[in-house]
């Protein structure tokens, strides 16, 4: 499998295609505004089977990264979402071609450090290294 990870203002996936607003985003304010778009290729071979996958960051530190918790006295849980997914061949697609899967989300006010860098991070299929990573710095002001 292969993977990427793009920055943007704003993503989305609609009918099949990942929409970027933006893209290209390196560094960015605090607190953070970013559009996340990922696709996955994957080969043939692995049509139609449930895959896992995890999306993490951390910081220059390795350490990860918390949300501020929603209720006080609560350990701020880590930045993190996961899910599964299948690649399902388009109708038409010719055997053998390789399968996308698009994903996309929207992070809206976290809090970052200025002058920090940070890497998103996609774990596949519970792989002990990211398919794919994307690091990205904010504003020293």
């Amino acid at each position: 499998m292969k993977a990427w990870i793009t920055l943007g203002d704003y993503a989305q996936v609609h009918a099949g295609k990942l929409y970027v607003v933006g893209g290209g985003v390196s560094i960015t304010g605090t607190p953070a505004q970013l559009g996340v778009a990922i696709e996955i290729v994957l080969p043939w071979e692995l049509r139609s089977r449930r895959q896992t996958f995890r999306i993490d960051l951390i910081d220059a530190d390795q350490r990860p990264v918390t949300v501020p918790a929603p209720i006080a006295g609560v350990e701020p849980p880590p930045f993190q979402a996961s899910g599964q997914f299948e690649g399902i061949p388009a109708p038409g697609l010719p055997p053998g071609s390789d399968l996308s899967f698009m994903l996309a989300f929207n992070v809206v006010g976290l809090p970052l450090q200025l002058a920090s860098t940070y890497t998103l991070r996609l774990f596949i299929a519970d792989e002990d290294k990211p398919s794919a990573t994307k690091t990205f710095a904010t504003h020293p002001q």
